[in-house]
């Protein structure tokens, strides 16, 4: 039968609420999609990495290294996981092998947790809750950058962990629906193949979850206890190849890569990893700095500089939050939230603490924007629930107005700095703590030469050479080397050498200058030689 006219109707309430949830959307997706494939400047070697496999995978359904349809994919030593290569494939083929077609893939991740979050915030702490949430995340300085560049999944991580914990609040609300259970295993299943610190997340989340609700499954388990099966079965099954991969040693690899324990780091385990957990939540680290201007950091790619992870103004509503949180229960906001948002909260920092790291790492801990985002939606609701108690009514009015005034000034004085900021960013992140600019040009050029010289040698100034020489020349330039050999002597060279490395390169060559890449600020980045070994 055909639905009735009051069926397909939406009301007044609810249209309000989508087109402020679409509002919110289209800035989030301007905010990761701008300017895209210029800033961050230039191109990280894992993107040009994720790029390539994924290229080949479109072209010849094999990875670089000629593995059919693998599902982790051998990069540098270690596995990448497929869910930071595959969805890679169909955006290359619409926008062809480009920066845009690999970064796009994030924004898009990056707008879908937006959206959950919404649904996430609403399950939680009702429709206002969920407006807030997707809009404080929306508008967040750590999400959107890490959703502007693909050096891993960690946009694909944070929507698959957030889909899980919906649908499995949304399944406890509903007597443990069957559905919302398998898209809750699904979920939680296909986290373990975004990026490697959900390996360590992921397992002491979901244990930490059996835990708080205990008083929930348990009963639910012997009144429903067929409705879990089958997710039960779908979870295994999932994470079925996982396993096998963690059996085979090489799920860990990237672990060992950047695991404390080195054996050429003589330190003190305990206290390093003591200090780096708390300094996860040191202020200047979430609200002040941020982590590329964090005393020690070096790198500066992993979050805008002169901006923080969150607002400055949010610091004080975080707070408020938190103490909301753990001291003040409220009913309306049920299902245990405290427990497992403290939970989420203390659980964030390992993917940093773990690692050989010895600043804080916005892109290890990124899980970590998903309980600041929503304790931060708790702070601002518990300020109107206090404000909306006040009276007289006409005073609770105007307090309620003059509060909700300076937060949408603040939120849109902060953004406009924040991009204005970001203009600015592609001055200071092209080197080679940033995102390696110039690269592209360098194999352009050798690519134009192709005819006039035997050999071609990306020398310095790069990470992982050979994933730049692979993604710019579609794998086609047999002559393209990431270093010089001996066997190769009396052939004509053409070098590009890093600006910052000229005084070894004379060490060992001469040679005519042909081109000189400039950074975006003006400065030299590489310089091209026509290059003979001294003797």
């Amino acid at each position: 039968m055909f639905l009735s006219l009051p069926a397909l109707m939406i009301s007044k309430g609810s249209l309000v609420i989508y087109l402020t949830l679409a509002s919110i959307l289209i800035v989030s997706f301007y905010l990761r999609v701008h300017d895209l494939a210029n800033n961050p400047p230039g191109f990280y070697t894992d993107e040009a990495s994720i790029g390539f496999n994924a290229y080949k995978i479109l072209t010849t359904g094999r990875d670089e290294h000629g593995k059919f349809l693998p599902v982790f994919f051998e990069a540098f030593g270690e596995y990448k996981n497929p869910l930071a290569i595959y969805p890679v494939v169909p955006s290359i083929a619409i926008f062809g092998l480009s920066e845009f077609a690999v970064r796009v893939v994030q924004a898009i991740w990056g707008l879908m947790t937006v959206a959950i979050v919404f649904f996430l915030g609403r399950e939680m702490f009702g429709t206002r809750g969920g407006i807030l949430s997707a809009f404080i995340l929306g508008i967040s300085p750590w999400h959107i950058h890490l959703s502007r560049f693909n050096i891993e999944s960690h946009g694909a991580f944070l929507f698959f962990i957030c889909g899980g914990l919906l649908f499995t609040l949304i399944s406890m609300r509903k007597n443990w629906s069957r559905g919302y259970l398998v898209l809750s295993a699904l979920f939680w299943g296909l986290s373990f193949y975004t990026y490697f610190a959900t390996r360590i997340f992921t397992p002491l989340f979901l244990l930490g979850l059996l835990i708080i609700f205990s008083g929930e499954l348990v009963p639910g388990f012997k009144k429903y206890g067929k409705k879990f099966i089958f997710p039960v079965l779908v979870f295994l099954l999932v994470v079925s190849l996982f396993a096998f991969h963690v059996v085979s040693g090489k799920a860990f690899l990237r672990f060992k890569q950047v695991a404390f324990n080195r054996q050429d780091q003589q330190i003190n385990i305990v206290s390093k990893s003591l200090r780096l957990y708390a300094e996860h939540f040191d202020p200047k680290f979430v609200f002040l700095l941020g982590d590329s201007d964090y005393p020690g950091q070096k790198i500066v790619r992993h979050s805008l500089t002169g901006m923080a992870l969150f607002y400055k103004w949010q610091m004080p509503l975080f707070l408020v939050g938190l103490i909301y949180l753990v001291f003040i229960r409220n009913k309306k906001w049920g299902f245990k939230i405290r427990n497992f948002l403290v939970l989420m909260l203390l659980l964030y920092p390992l993917g940093s603490v773990v690692s050989d790291a010895e600043t804080p790492y916005a892109t290890r801990s990124v899980i970590g924007v998903i309980p600041y985002t929503l304790i931060i939606t708790l702070g601002v609701l518990a300020c109107l629930s206090i404000i909306e108690k006040l009276k007289p009514y006409s005073f609770s009015i105007f307090a309620k107005i003059s509060f909700l005034t300076v937060f949408a000034y603040l939120s849109i004085f902060f953004l406009l700095r924040f991009e204005a900021l970001s203009k600015a960013y592609i001055n200071v992140a092209s080197g080679y703590n940033g995102f390696q600019y110039g690269t592209r040009d360098a194999v352009n050029f050798f690519l134009s030469e192709a005819n006039n010289f035997d050999m071609f040698i990306l020398y310095s100034g790069v990470d992982g050479g050979d994933a730049y020489l692979k993604f710019y020349s579609k794998g086609r330039c047999a002559k393209c080397y990431i270093s010089d050999d001996n066997r190769f002597e009396g052939t004509r060279k053409l070098m590009a050498v890093s600006a910052e490395s000229d005084n070894d390169f004379y060490r060992k060559y001469e040679g005519k200058l042909l081109k000189i890449i400039i950074y975006p600020n003006g400065r030299d980045a590489f310089r091209i030689y026509d290059a003979r070994r001294l003797d």
